[in-house]
């Protein structure tokens, strides 16, 4: 009997977050909110990409700005890939002269900072916390954010560098363990996720104005971790068997694509949000103290 009861209970709490989940979703017009970061996605994108690859090549070399950019181009879906990469490639092949550089600089102020708002305005939304700090604060701190991403992304591009000479190293120090050191070859594809789950819980730590612990966030960012590799699958599946996208929107085709795929991304971010919220709503009711503040 207090087996079937503890299952009541675990049901009805599962109900509970569902329900308030699939209403805060409705309520806070989440899917405005993530058509709204796609756009701002795809207008931040280029200058985002052209500012990692120059950074790179300014630190570590081409080669190894060429090679980032395979990386975080194979992070996506091969459809999207192949949208995005070409015209990246069009654009790179002019970064010879500084203008570009400027440009891209200027572009990055304006355009990324602009996508740093709008998901911070969905995650306001979701979490029913009111925006208190200023304009030029919510920049700044957009800008830092990006800076990190940036800086991280050039630390991941080192190990290019920093492998292969460990592993030459250890074949003249230890040749029976150098004879595994292929398993090398997976650290920056795992470091490449970890980067992921670390973003993601970036976003719903430092963006809201309540700061948030780490295991009051951790619920929502593992349901956003499993719907990003669910819609990228579906995603693929969908493209290869299915797709009138072509039929559709002709040469529009990609980019229609790519603003879809990264739609679907932002509303996996704000559903974390919401269920993070839902969880806390419910401990509430529960007599458990709320992290956030009451709406």
């Amino acid at each position: 009997m207090g087996k079937l009861g503890g299952l009541g209970k675990l049901t009805g709490a599962i109900g509970h977050v569902i329900g308030d989940v699939l209403r805060g979703l409705i309520e806070h017009d989440a899917v405005t909110s993530a058509s709204t970061i796609a756009f701002s996605l795809l207008f931040a994108l280029f200058p985002f990409l052209i500012l990692i690859v120059m950074a790179t090549t300014g630190v570590l070399g081409a080669e190894h700005a060429m090679s980032l950019e395979r990386d975080l181009l194979d992070a996506l879906p091969d459809h999207i890939a192949k949208t995005v990469g070409p015209e990246l490639e069009t654009v790179l092949a002019t970064r010879a002269s500084g203008g570009i550089f400027t440009l891209s600089i200027a572009a990055i102020l304006i355009s990324v900072s602009g996508l740093v708002e709008t998901v911070r305005y969905a995650l306001n939304r979701a979490y029913r916390l009111a925006e208190t700090r200023s304009f030029v604060f919510r920049r700044v701190t957009g800008l830092l954010f990006v800076v990190g991403v940036t800086v991280t992304l050039i630390a991941i591009a080192a190990l290019g560098v920093v492998l292969p000479m460990a592993t030459r190293l250890l074949t003249r120090l230890a040749p029976d363990i150098a004879a595994n050191a292929g398993a090398f070859d997976a650290v920056p594809t795992l470091l490449s996720m970890a980067l992921l789950a670390v973003l993601v819980t970036a976003l719903h730590v430092f963006l809201p104005p309540h700061r948030l612990r780490f295991f009051a966030v951790l619920p929502g960012v593992v349901v956003t971790l499993v719907l990003f590799w669910l819609i990228s699958a579906v995603f693929v599946f969908y493209l290869d068997r299915f797709s009138t996208f072509s039929a559709t929107y002709a040469g529009l085709a990609g980019v229609i694509a790519v603003m879809l795929f990264f739609e679907f991304s932002a509303l996996a971010i704000i559903v974390g949000a919401e269920f993070n919220r839902a969880i806390d709503d419910w401990r509430a009711g529960s007599g458990h103290t709320p992290v956030w503040p009451a709406p």
